[in-house]
């Protein structure tokens, strides 16, 4: 049996606004957490915005969140060939939404317990797969080869050694990403069916009447 779409896309002007809001509402915080590299809620949103309300709205806030703030950044504009990258990176938070929901990945977990780990988990194997890519692109701008296959594993390589070296970036963003998605995204999901703008995420159930049935 298919769910019922929930009423907040009852018409196409109702999707457009959630996408605004999650897209403002990454901006926003990218934009707070400016002083701390690589720490940021809007992965965690992303994942949100997915799981809860599926790829035609992750993939837009994905693209207008990322290209926006490469753009208008206060650490200076990302080069137009990297945004692409960054675009592809941050879609991993968008494919973890994705097949958690389509697969129910984390409400097969029996416990609360379990169900917090396996979300922070996939938090921070999202954001590995970000940091490989991205780190991938920036190497193919700054490493060199005689071939393709040269200059190809030589970006690879880069990558790799660049993301904790000469400092801790990578282990900052998946340990980060590790905190924000055992804690933030249970607690939205929570909010969000307790207050009814959502209808049809397990998650958001469950979550909603276990803390119920704890009060």
């Amino acid at each position: 049996m298919s769910a019922r779409p929930s009423p907040i896309f009852r018409n196409v002007s109702s999707k457009v606004g959630i996408i605004a809001a999650f897209t403002a509402l990454n901006l926003a915080t990218d934009y707070m957490l400016t002083g701390l590299p690589n720490v940021k809620f809007m992965d965690a949103f992303y994942f949100i915005a997915t799981f809860e309300f599926g790829l035609s709205v992750g993939l837009p806030v994905v693209c207008f969140t990322r290209t926006a703030y490469a753009i208008v950044n206060p650490l200076g504009a990302a080069p137009g060939f990297l945004i692409v990258f960054l675009v592809v990176g941050d879609s991993m938070y968008v494919l973890s939404g994705y097949l958690s929901r389509r697969f129910r990945l984390v409400e097969k977990e029996s416990s609360a317990g379990d169900r917090v780990l396996s979300i922070g988990l996939i938090g921070l194997f999202s954001a590995l797969g970000f940091d490989l890519i991205t780190n991938f692109g920036t190497g193919l701008s700054m490493v060199g080869g005689s071939g393709l296959q040269s200059h190809l594993w030589g970006a690879l390589v880069f990558g790799l050694i660049t993301m904790n070296f000469p400092l801790p970036l990578g282990i900052v963003h998946e340990a980060s990403d590790f905190l924000f998605f055992s804690t933030l995204v249970p607690s939205s999901l929570a909010l969000l069916s307790r207050s009814g703008l959502i209808t049809t995420g397990p998650l958001g159930r469950v979550i909603g009447k276990r803390g119920d049935n704890q009060n």
